[in-house]
């Protein structure tokens, strides 16, 4: 018996399916940008996983947040970051 895992979405919790063509992702921290690349089964349980544009679209917005954040945090203003 095979045993079957269960991926979903790291951003919205949508189950992937067999014929869905979802992303990979690294997450980015502090000193480094988020990477996507194409799905990779070997990869599975060390990557972020992307359902589509939308969901990388927020994934990269939550990063730039945190970055911002992190600056902000350091003493800085929103505007000195820019």
């Amino acid at each position: 018996m095979a045993i079957e895992q269960k991926i979903t979405c790291d951003v919205c919790g949508a189950e992937r399916k067999e014929a869905n063509h979802w992303w990979m992702g690294e997450a980015g921290n502090s000193f480094s940008s988020p990477k996507f690349h194409e799905w990779d089964d070997i990869l599975v349980a060390t990557s972020i996983h992307i359902c589509g544009e939308e969901c990388a679209h927020a994934a990269i917005s939550a990063w730039f947040c945190q970055r911002m954040d992190a600056r902000v945090g350091a003493g800085r203003t929103r505007d000195e970051t820019v």
